[in-house]
């Protein structure tokens, strides 16, 4: 399922940037604008028999004043109507988003997994800050540091251990968090994703 969300985030982003807003991608599923999220994703999947199914719902903020939207979330919101001068209609957005989608998934379908994690990774701008995640077994803080071939972010801490993520929830921290404990709560920030942390050993 990881694999399907990174293709949908990659063809967001670059729908946003063909209506003139250059987003980057906020590790695991937002497209930001100047550290503002202007669009969000969101996946499941299931078993229908023999075959499993993933649902991915994209949700992106068009034509919509930021005083519109929920006051908590306004400080760290954006929206293209805020961001471009001119009205993008929701059915052109929509249409080009599409298409996008089915020419990358088409591409997706016949390409290494490499391939795809190596774009995804160049347009994360998570990667190189410093993070907390925070899973049921405690936090842990360091820096963001690579995207494994499984879609989990790779944290390296300050001890230079590297952690896989891929159950939990993800927030920035600032350079003070590493002096707290390790179980203190993190305030959240965006989406929240499902994080699972498992201990990497080894090279990148």
């Amino acid at each position: 399922m990881a694999g399907d969300e990174r293709v949908e985030e990659l063809r967001r982003r670059k729908a946003l940037r063909h209506f003139g807003v250059f987003a980057g991608l906020k590790y695991p599923n937002d497209a930001v604008y100047q550290d503002r999220k202007i669009a969000g994703i969101l996946s499941e999947g299931v078993y229908r028999r023999d075959t499993y199914h993933v649902v991915i719902g994209i949700g992106v903020n068009t034509n919509v004043d930021l005083d519109r939207l929920p006051p908590d979330v306004q400080p760290t919101a954006t929206t293209l109507k805020r961001e471009v001068n001119l009205f993008v209609a929701n059915d052109e957005f929509l249409d080009y988003l599409l298409n996008q989608i089915d020419d990358l998934y088409s591409r997706y379908r016949n390409t290494r997994i490499e391939f795809l994690i190596k774009d995804y990774r160049g347009q994360c701008t998570t990667i190189g800050k410093r993070v907390t995640a925070t899973t049921s077994k405690g936090s842990i803080t360091g820096r963001a540091y690579d995207i494994a071939l499984n879609g989990a972010l790779i944290i390296m801490d300050d001890a230079n251990a590297k952690h896989e993520f891929v159950e939990g929830s993800l927030s920035r921290s600032s350079p003070e968090t590493s002096a707290r404990p390790a179980t203190c709560p993190v305030k959240r920030e965006g989406l929240m994703t499902r994080l699972r942390v498992r201990r990497v050993h080894g090279g990148r």
